[in-house]
């Protein structure tokens, strides 16, 4: 039943942020919709930034456990945005708020893991000094979060994936290229 009530919750609760901002979802709000009392709520969140930060920390841990192989920097841009595209009005919505910084963290730890999956894949990553990978791993997580960022900051107007499939084109054999100067680089 607890498992059940939680999805209730949750479902009621990005349902209510499709259609308004973070600001005006009250738990009195969340129950009503779901015809359960405000104790019950409680029983399952502390507020509705904990229920918030559950449903993201789910959401990726949910992508991250689909996504065990990334064949491409592109692919993990996509599987990066997943949920932003599922619920772009919720995604909005919380971008805009007071609970960004849940979004935001969210959004890094999920293009962290993707780049380290993706890089894990590359011929010659694995052979890099520990520094030089963590540098690489920097960049790309960098890259990928901040067309995130700047695609939410801009309303989620543009078509951020044909954009980026374009920089990817341009940049074709760059990682191959950084990969092989790094793993030239005398060791200490």
């Amino acid at each position: 039943m607890a498992g059940s009530t939680q999805r209730v919750i949750r479902k009621t609760f990005m349902e209510l942020l499709e259609d308004r901002p973070l600001n005006e979802i009250t738990v009195k709000l969340i129950v009503e919709r779901c015809g359960i009392n405000r104790k019950t709520f409680y029983n399952h969140y502390r507020d509705i930034p904990d229920l918030m930060e559950k449903i993201l920390t789910d959401e990726v841990d949910a992508i991250m456990a689909r996504y065990t192989q990334v064949d491409s920097i592109e692919e993990c841009l996509g599987h990066a945005i997943e949920f932003a595209l599922q619920h772009k009005r919720a995604a909005l919505h919380i971008y805009r708020s007071v609970g960004r910084d849940v979004y935001v963290e969210s959004t890094l730890k999920l293009c962290d893991y993707l780049v380290r999956t993706y890089l894990a894949k590359v011929d010659g990553a694995a052979e890099m000094d520990a520094e030089d990978y963590e540098i690489l791993v920097r960049l790309y997580r960098g890259q990928l979060f901040g067309l995130i960022t700047e695609w939410m900051m801009q309303g989620m107007q543009s078509d951020i994936l044909q954009n980026f499939h374009r920089v990817c084109a341009l940049r074709s054999g760059m990682t191959e290229e950084l990969i092989r100067r790094a793993n030239l680089r005398p060791q200490p």
